[in-house]
């Protein structure tokens, strides 16, 4: 019988918001039945101010992200960073599927790890679009790790730390984890339980929301996934079940491009009420 894995408990006095569903008209929230068929996992479909949250910081940061796209690529000639068939398509693949986690805000300041960074995806992208907090983009590989390096010193992204590591031994505190369909949820979990760090101060405080009304991610995990993930969230659940699953769908953030299709974005996080 698995034995349960420790948790960092969250402040109850922290003021971390939560989607507020009343005021977003076009967004809908059920108990996900449908399409992996378990109880307990929220489904939120994504709104309009979300959408058009991604789309504008895309475009406000367009020159650099493509100059990191340029960089990577160049590096990708000698190193196998991301796959030759992905090349051609690589912004809307990588960049563009990295920054659908920027339909919410996070507070400033704040630490997020990137797990299993590979290339510096989506560790750079989130770095280049909140430049205010800071964030570790972490692999086992020590050569990725170095194309990572020199990439963010070429072009001068200061907040990004690179970090040649296993997962296990990572310790450094953090308020978020992020990861690109990297390994089960359920690892990711335990990497994340390893490092999470809530807040108390000034970045837990006023987050109710960000600039313009847009929501704060909540303290926890956020990966990008795709396919079916029935199992992979069940196997979460039954060792940890003190947790709160909620999916967003991707496609509607772009427009239902078929590249999208089925690719969601996973927040885990504690549940307070448990």
């Amino acid at each position: 019988m698995r034995s349960k894995q420790p948790s960092v408990l969250p402040d109850p006095n922290s003021r971390w918001s939560k989607p507020d569903v009343s005021r977003e008209t076009l967004r809908v929230t059920m108990v996900l039945k449908a399409p992996y068929g378990i109880s307990g996992v929220q489904y939120l479909s994504v709104s309009a101010s979300e959408k058009e949250r991604v789309a504008r910081s895309i475009k406000k940061h367009t020159k650099l992200l493509k100059s990191y796209e340029t960089a990577l690529l160049s590096f990708n000639r000698k190193h196998n960073l991301v796959s030759r068939s992905a090349e051609n398509h690589f912004f809307q693949h990588h960049i563009q599927h990295s920054l659908a986690i920027a339909c919410r805000d996070f507070p400033p300041d704040v630490h997020i790890v990137d797990w299993g960074s590979g290339g510096g995806l989506p560790a750079i992208p989130l770095a280049v679009i909140f430049p205010s907090v800071q964030v570790t983009a972490l692999d086992k590989v020590g050569k990725k790790m170095q194309v990572v390096e020199a990439i963010v010193r070429r072009l001068s992204i200061r907040n990004v730390s690179v970090c040649h590591s296993r997962a296990e031994d990572y310790h450094e505190n953090a308020e978020f984890s992020v990861s690109r369909a990297t390994v089960p949820l359920s690892t990711l979990w335990k990497w994340h339980s390893q490092v999470a760090r809530i807040q108390k101060g000034s970045v837990a405080k006023d987050c109710d929301s960000g600039q313009g009304g847009t929501s704060f991610w909540p303290p926890g995990l956020i990966c990008l996934k795709g396919g079916d993930l029935a199992e992979e969230i069940k196997i979460l659940q039954d060792w940890y079940p003190d947790l709160l699953v909620t999916v967003l769908s991707v496609d509607e953030l772009f427009n239902n491009q078929p590249y999208f299709r089925e690719k969601v974005i996973v927040h885990v996080q504690l549940n307070e009420n448990t």
